[in-house]
C-alpha cells in the first residue's frame, strides 16, 4: 500500500463489486462497482445540541475549559456502544461556578 505520492496516514478505500441477473433467463448480468462510503456530518458540540444519534465520534481537543462541554458531547448518543471518544482532554473538564454553588 506504500506507493510514491500516497501518504502512509491516508486510509485506502477499495471499490466493491456486486453482480446480479436482470433478465428472466438470467443470461444478462449487471456488475455494479461502487466505493463503500457512508454519508457523515461534522458539527461542533454547540451546534449538535438537541440532536441524538446512534453512533458518534466526539473529539474534545480544545485550548480552553468550557463548563459542561464534555457532558453535552457525551449525551448526544443513544448507547455507549455507539460512542467513540478521541482526545478526551480530562484537564479541560470544567464545572461552572453556578453549579458548584447549587451543589453546596
Amino acid at each position: 500500500m506504500y506507493i510514491n505520492g500516497i501518504e502512509p496516514t491516508w486510509t485506502p478505500i477499495k471499490p466493491t463489486s456486486t453482480q446480479f441477473a436482470v433478465s428472466r433467463s438470467k443470461s444478462l448480468h449487471v456488475v455494479q462497482k461502487q466505493f463503500p462510503l457512508r454519508a457523515a456530518a461534522a458539527k461542533t458540540i454547540h451546534r449538535f445540541q438537541g440532536d441524538t444519534e446512534t453512533k458518534i465520534v466526539v473529539n474534545f481537543e480544545t485550548r480552553m475549559a468550557i463548563p459542561h462541554i464534555h457532558y453535552e458531547g457525551l449525551r448526544r448518543v443513544t448507547t455507549t456502544d455507539g460512542l467513540y471518544v478521541t482526545d478526551l482532554c480530562e484537564n479541560k473538564i470544567a464545572v461552572s461556578d453556578d453549579v458548584r454553588t447549587e451543589m453546596h
